[in-house]
């Protein structure tokens, strides 16, 4: 799930929900189409809670919104315009970079995504294969960071050393890390055989902590 796909959900959203109250008066209910609504009401809600991660704020307007909206006859249009403009900004804060915050999220739970493969591939004992995927993630995941506290390199290892001069590790996470960096140039480069898969299986389960801590909840 991209920013891309994401922007173009968001706005298929808010033109059905649109459509719905096309010439409806604000304070009038909508007395039918109830599967309909109901229906966009649950992919809103889906939408809001994968992409606003941890920060639970949009996602329980969301759900406030959905619950008001239901009368006694019909759902109040008034609320599904507020809906609409919920969505409006969220759309407006992905592209100009408002919601920064969500888009670490977004970008992060790509990252998890992708990481899952790794795992998958472990789980089956599948050594090749996991070492390279984890490796672009190990890579990408410590570029990242470091590009968010200021401190940028074409050599891994002096980022490293740089987030370890800012206390963003401790001396002994940081060397663990600098052994994950080794086992990286080794997979790049097809030593297979100077690395475990025990090796892949830490990486993963510390690559999924810096993710979380590191790129999503920043």
């Amino acid at each position: 799930m991209n920013k891309e796909s994401i922007l173009l959900e968001i706005q298929s959203l808010i033109g059905e929900f649109e459509q719905l109250i096309y010439d409806k008066q604000p304070h009038s209910l909508l007395r039918d189409k109830f599967t309909d609504i109901q229906y966009l009401f649950s992919k809103t809600f889906s939408l809001i809670d994968r992409i606003t991660g941890i920060d639970k704020y949009y996602l329980n307007e969301t759900k406030d919104c959905i619950q008001v909206s239901k009368r006694n006859g019909g759902i109040a249009v008034q609320n599904i315009m507020q809906l609409i403009g919920q969505l409006k900004f969220i759309k407006d804060g992905l592209e100009n970079n408002w919601i920064t915050k969500l888009q670490y999220e977004i970008e992060g739970n790509e990252m998890l995504e992708f990481l899952n493969h790794s795992v998958n591939y472990t789980i089956k004992g599948i050594k090749i294969q996991s070492s390279v995927i984890s490796s672009a993630i190990f890579e990408d995941t410590i570029r990242k960071i470091g590009k968010r506290h200021s401190i940028e390199n074409k050599n891994l290892e002096q980022i490293l050393n740089g987030l370890k001069s800012n206390n963003i590790f401790t001396s002994v996470f940081a060397g663990k890390l600098g052994y994950y960096s080794k086992v990286r140039n080794k997979a790049l480069h097809a030593s297979w055989d100077e690395f475990t898969l025990e090796d892949i299986q830490q990486l993963n389960s510390d690559l999924e902590s810096l993710i979380r801590e590191h790129i999503i909840a920043k």
